[in-house]
This record gives structure tokens, C-alpha cells and sequence, in this order.
């Protein structure tokens, strides 16, 4: 095939060219030559389907002529090759291509290296050679006169070759017309002393080559471009160096997502993986590896469809209701499915089972006033069986969770203020006292009626606590009559009974009638004693009325064990009673069992 005329491409290389032809997805033949080796490569709408050298076919050809340097390429806009006889993403090609180079590079520079050459001797070609090396000279002389225009530093030449149809080659016409239209535009049309397009070109490509940011590159390229315009060689040249950096962009991301969905794919996420795949092409809309892509994604597809079947058959084979979760991941990733159909039949047969799961699941919930839970359960049933009299039925306890929800969340707000309280237990269960009285029918009042009682109790014990405390610092300055225990009760050493402490005023905060009072002594278990009773009038008057006096408290008069029967229209009870200060007492002060009073508990200490 005979070289045609065409024009010349700088600063790209042939795996670049390569990555462009099959982003632009271009059909077409390479003729690639380097010295006097040869090689053809065939391209079908991007890919690389064959390739050939003098000795080698198709893969190992294709990886040899990569790996050639100072290359010459034609082209021929056709490709006389159908079937693809390499299978191999071009991405691998290049790879193992440039591994070649190397390897070649590596290999000559050791024999570069081991060689020696003497500086004196002077090597003279045998007989007949000499005719023909002074030939190759002449004629490299004439192509060195002919390709004066092109400059030191070029990687490879590009060539169009002719069609095959009769007339002149369109490409070398088209590209003399564009550069002799571009030279006629600068010569008239710049300002006389302004910067050359050449130079700003020059100082563009100096500015790209000082960062490594890609982004950056394509930046300052296209910001050329868009003050040199398009009709001349610089702003091809712009184009032509963008698409490559856009490609080793390209070619970059896809191998750290490969790397990526391969550890996906050995999880088996496969729809991760498929979604890194789908971004990439998103991102990369010309993608060179956009085929592979679209394959890989197809086989990604494949594999999540026969995982997801075995899970499938697994949960079938387990017989838990749960294996309805496998049915519906399956109907999820794959509607159209080979199994869809039998899997939907599955999900319709243990429909009577999978509700009464979800029954025994709200049940569950509602215990733990998990509301919301009760709802997403309802709203998975109707997902499921969205037809079915069952979901109405369910749905009807809708408004009722979202009621008991709502409550809940108030209540636990009323619960903190109240935890918030701290050892003030009194302001506590005020606190949940007024949320029974905004909520009076709300399913809680139980819950709440418990843990109001229980702050009362708590601050019962507190105050009893705290009186009780008070009361022994008194007892303290006796003079050695009493004598605290320390668990609510005190030892008078003058007639060595125990009495409580505390006295029902103090520990009530309320009054007792006589018979009140003989029933709140035989519940007391003060101290650990269970046999507490009323005091006779001596021992209260000695307690009170003999010095050392015991401390004053708010009771002003006690009951005590004396009962006087009277008739008036029907037996009546009176009951001498002791006043609680030092003061004499009246030979006799009774009064009425009916009326109001309080009551100090006493034992003997022996017992």
C-alpha cells in the first residue's frame, strides 16, 4: 500500500490515536510502518478486531506494533476484516503492547551497554556493500530535503491514503484547504507587533505541561481554543490533545472503578458494582472502554439474577417466613426475570402464614410501644398484597398507631423533664400528673399512674429522711436520755422503751382519728419490728412532761392505749390523750375516738 500525501500530527502517540479512533468509534485500516518493518491494524467501529505483520497475527502482531518507535501510520477508511480474530478489550492491547516496548528498551540499553567500540579503527564495508549503503544515503538525503518542514522531537507521522475510488484523496485536499485558509486568516487579519497563534499555542502547551491536575490541562486548552478559532492547525492541534487527555482521564478512572467493582463482584454486590460501571459511562460519556463496560454490566446482571435465584431456593428450602424477603429482593432486581413468575406464585401461597407473622410482629411492637414499627409492618403486608381483604383489615389500625405514636413521643418528653428533676420527687410526679390530665384517655394512664406513685413513695421517703435526720440531731443534745438506733427509732435510757421517731404527723403529713391511729401502729414495721402499739398516758407524759424533755415537734397532743366508754343515745369512745409539751397535764383530758388526732408508736426494747 502506497503512502498518500496528508498532514502531520505532533505530541500524540499511536496508543492515543489508537484510544481516539475508538472513542470517535471510527471504521478504518492502519498501515503502520517503523525502519522497514510493516504491520497492518484493523478496526471495526472502534474496536480492534485483527492485526498482522510480516511475521505475526493478531494478538502478538498487534502487541508488536505498539511496541514499535518512529512510526509512520496510514489510513485507509475501510476495514477488510468482519470477524474480531483478537477478543481482547483494547485497554489490555496497549497494556501489553507498551510492556513490550519496555522490555525492548530494557534489552537495548544492556547491549548498549556491553558494547565497545574501538575510537581508532576505522570499519570498512565489504565489497558490494558500499554501492548500496552510498544509495541508502542519497536517499535518505532527499527525504531529509523533501520533510524539511517537519520538526525534531515527533513521535509518529500520520498519512491518509488514497481511496480506492478513482480521483484525488479528499483528506489532503480538505487539510490543505484548512491550512491555507487558516495562514491567509493570520497574515491579514493580525494586528501588526501582536503575539503569533504559534506562540501562544507554544506558551498554552508550556503552561499544561507545569501541572499534573488533567482538569486543570483541559482547562487551559479549551481557553485556547476558544480565542484561536477552529479553521487552523493550532486549534486542530488543541483538539487533538484535549481528546487525549480527556482519554487518559477516561482510561484512568476505569481502572481504579475496575479495581473497585472487582472487590464488589468477589462480595457479591453486584448492583454496587453495576452502579460504579453506570457512573463511570455517566461521567465519561465517550468512554474508549464503554463496550467492555456494557458487557461487563450485561454479565454483572447475569450473575446477581443466579445469586439471587440460589438465595431464592435457600429461603424456599428453610421454610422461615422470612423467605419472603428473598422472594421480594429477587422481584426487585430482576422484574422481567426468568423465575419472576414462579417466585410470584411463592409470595401468593404463604400469604395466610405471612400474616399471621405480621400480627405476632405488631403484637410485638405495640408491647414496646414501637408504633411506628406497627405501621411499617402494615405498610410491608400492603406492599405485598396490596389486593387482599386481609390489608384492609390491617390498615384500619392505622389512625391508632399514629395515635399511640404521638402520645408516646409527649409522654417520653414529660418523662424527661421529670428524670430532669432530679431528687426533686414531689416535682416529678406533678409533672406527670399534668400529662394524665391533658391525655386523660390516653393508653398510657396505667404506665403513668405506676410511675406517679412511685415519685410519691420517693418523696415520702425523702421527707421522712430528711424530718427524721433533724429529729436525731436533737435527741443528740439530751444529755444521754435518748438515744438514737439510727433506723427510725430511739432508746429512752430513763425507762428503756423504744419508741419511733418519727410520729404520724411528721411521717403523713396528716391527721388520724382513734381508730385510725390503732390501725396505722399495727402496720408499722419501724426499725424492723413488727410489734409496735399505743402508749399508756404515763409513758407519754413521762416521755414529754420529765426532763430532759423529748424535742418538740408540729403534733400538739397524742393518743394513747386509755378508753372511757360514755352513753349518749348509744356507746360512744373517748380516749385520754397526752399534749406534746412540758406544760402540766390536766388530771383527766380525754377526747372524742372520733375526732382528729395523731399517734407516737412505742415497745418495749427487750422484746
Amino acid at each position: 500500500m502506497e503512502a498518500g500525501v496528508g498532514g502531520q500530527l505532533q505530541g500524540i502517540s499511536l496508543d492515543s490515536f489508537l484510544q481516539m479512533v475508538q472513542m470517535e468509534k471510527t471504521t478504518c485500516t492502519l498501515k503502520v510502518v517503523s525502519g522497514k518493518k510493516e504491520g497492518l491494524l484493523y478496526i471495526l467501529n472502534g474496536d480492534l478486531i485483527a492485526a498482522e505483520t510480516q511475521d505475526l497475527q493478531d494478538m502478538d502482531a498487534a502487541c508488536a506494533i505498539i511496541s514499535w518507535d518512529d512510526t509512520v501510520i496510514e489510513i485507509d477508511n475501510s476495514c477488510a476484516k468482519t470477524e474480531n480474530e483478537i477478543n481482547q478489550p483494547l485497554m489490555h492491547v496497549l497494556m501489553e503492547g507498551l510492556k513490550l516496548k519496555d522490555e525492548k528498551s530494557a534489552d537495548k540499553q544492556d547491549d548498549d551497554e556491553g558494547r565497545t567500540v574501538p575510537s581508532d579503527t576505522t570499519t570498512t564495508a565489504p565489497e558490494g556493500e558500499e554501492d548500496q549503503e552510498d544509495a541508502e544515503e542519497q536517499e535518505d538525503a532527499d527525504k531529509s530535503t523533501e520533510d524539511d518542514s517537519i520538526k525534531e522531537g515527533e513521535e509518529f507521522e500520520l498519512h491518509v491514503a488514497p481511496q480506492k475510488k478513482a480521483g484525488l484523496p479528499k483528506v489532503p485536499i480538505i487539510l490543505g484547504i484548512v491550512v491555507i485558509a487558516a495562514a491567509a486568516a493570520y497574515f491579514f487579519l493580525s494586528p501588526p507587533g501582536s503575539q503569533s497563534l504559534d506562540q501562544v499555542y507554544q506558551d498554552t502547551i508550556a503552561q499544561v505541561d507545569l501541572t499534573d491536575d488533567t482538569d486543570e490541562q483541559i482547562r487551559l486548552l479549551t481557553a485556547f481554543l476558544n480565542t484561536a478559532g477552529d479553521e487552523n492547525e493550532w486549534a486542530q492541534a488543541a483538539r487533538l490533545k484535549i481528546t487525549e487527555l480527556k482519554t487518559m482521564q477516561a482510561n484512568a478512572a476505569y481502572i481504579e472503578i475496575s479495581s473497585q467493582a472487582e472487590a464488589l463482584v468477589e462480595a457479591k454486590e453486584f448492583a454496587k458494582a453495576t452502579n460504579l460501571y453506570k457512573k463511570h459511562l455517566k461521567n465519561f460519556p465517550g468512554s474508549p472502554n464503554a463496550n467492555e463496560i456494557k458487557a461487563t454490566i450485561s454479565k454483572l446482571a447475569d450473575l446477581a439474577e443466579k445469586t439471587d435465584v440460589a438465595a431464592v431456593k435457600a429461603a424456599t428450602a428453610s421454610g422461615s417466613v422470612t423467605r419472603i424477603d428473598a422472594y421480594r429482593r429477587y422481584l426487585q432486581h430482576h422484574p422481567q426475570g426468568q423465575q419472576a413468575a414462579e417466585v410470584k406464585k411463592l409470595i401468593t401461597a404463604m400469604e395466610g402464614e405471612y400474616f399471621a407473622y405480621t400480627e405476632k410482629q405488631i403484637a410485638k411492637a405495640a408491647m414496646q410501644e414501637e408504633w411506628a414499627e406497627c405501621t411499617q409492618q402494615v405498610k410491608k403486608y400492603s406492599e405485598i398484597y396490596p389486593d387482599s381483604p386481609k390489608t384492609q383489615k390491617l390498615k384500619k389500625f392505622l389512625p391508632l398507631f399514629e395515635k399511640n405514636r404521638l402520645e408516646y413521643a409527649d409522654y417520653e418528653k414529660a418523662l424527661e423533664k421529670a428524670q430532669a428533676a432530679g431528687t426533686e420527687y414531689a416535682q416529678a410526679h406533678r409533672i406527670l400528673s399534668d400529662y394524665l390530665q391533658s391525655f386523660p384517655n390516653t393508653h398510657l394512664t396505667s404506665k403513668i399512674e405506676d410511675q406517679i406513685a412511685r415519685y410519691k413513695k420517693m418523696d415520702e421517703e425523702t421527707k421522712i429522711s430528711s424530718r427524721t435526720a433533724s429529729l436525731e440531731k436533737l435527741l443528740a443534745q439530751s444529755e444521754g436520755r435518748f438515744e438514737s438506733n439510727g433506723d427510725g427509732t430511739f432508746i429512752d435510757k430513763r425507762t428503756g422503751l423504744m419508741w419511733s421517731t418519727l410520729d404520724s404527723k411528721s411521717v403523713l403529713d396528716s391527721c388520724l382519728n382513734y381508730e385510725s391511729a390503732a390501725t396505722y401502729i399495727k402496720s408499722m414495721n419501724t426499725g424492723g419490728h413488727g410489734d409496735w402499739r399505743l402508749p399508756t398516758p404515763d409513758e407519754l407524759k413521762t416521755l414529754f412532761k420529765v426532763k430532759p424533755y423529748f424535742p418538740a415537734t408540729p403534733a400538739t397532743w397524742f393518743w394513747s392505749s386509755q378508753i372511757l366508754r360514755r352513753y349518749e343515745g348509744g356507746w360512744l369512745l373517748d380516749v385520754t390523750v397526752v399534749t406534746a409539751d412540758s406544760s402540766p397535764t390536766p388530771k383527766k383530758m380525754v377526747k372524742d375516738s372520733r375526732i382528729c388526732g395523731n399517734v407516737r408508736a412505742v415497745r418495749r426494747a427487750s422484746r
